[in-house]
């Protein structure tokens, strides 16, 4: 829609495959729930910032919104984190030692997986770069897939201040109190 090129299902008609049409008018649907089209599929300010996003529409609402409660890192890491393979070699391992019991501990009273993420890749951001795929195979974390989330958030974070979101206000770390 960014592109200006007409109504979506009549641009789509013309694609090799297009989508059926029950797909996109569903699409359509929920970028006007997410106030990214207007009544007339015209593009919103708001859609035009979730354009410039990386991730799926939801996830761009909802980073963008996270921004505006000052919360937009650790929804970036979120983010990558969602779109990413799992970070663990296998569930049965996980937790060995002491603190990552108590951090797992601490997730699952939450009854939240996105917790417990979160943790995961502080984790991984604090260990010195050198001995991060060392300490991965110590605990059973997927070295390639955590560095690809932390590659990811980077990006993310840094189109969004290009779209002019002050990284010190609005994309401040939690990890200070996250994780104490």
């Amino acid at each position: 829609k960014s592109l200006n090129l007409g109504m979506a299902a009549d641009f789509l008609a013309w694609a090799p495959d297009p989508p059926p049409p029950l797909a996109i008018a569903k699409a359509i649907q929920t970028l006007q729930e997410l106030k990214a089209l207007d009544s007339k599929e015209c593009i919103t300010h708001l859609g035009l910032q979730m354009a410039k996003l990386p991730i799926e529409p939801r996830m761009g609402f909802a980073l963008l919104t996270s921004c505006m409660l000052g919360l937009g890192e650790p929804m970036a890491v979120l983010c990558a984190m969602t779109a990413a393979p799992p970070p663990y070699m296998n569930e049965k391992r996980r937790a060995t030692s002491e603190q990552d019991k108590r951090f797992l501990a601490q997730s699952r009273s939450l009854l939240s997986d996105h917790h417990d993420l979160l943790m995961t890749y502080y984790r991984f951001i604090d260990w010195e770069p050198h001995m991060r795929q060392t300490f991965c195979m110590q605990q059973g974390l997927e070295f390639k897939v955590l560095n690809q989330v932390k590659e990811a958030t980077e990006q993310t974070l840094q189109i969004l201040g290009t779209m002019g979101v002050r990284e010190d206000y609005c994309c401040a770390s939690c990890r200070g109190w996250i994780t104490q």
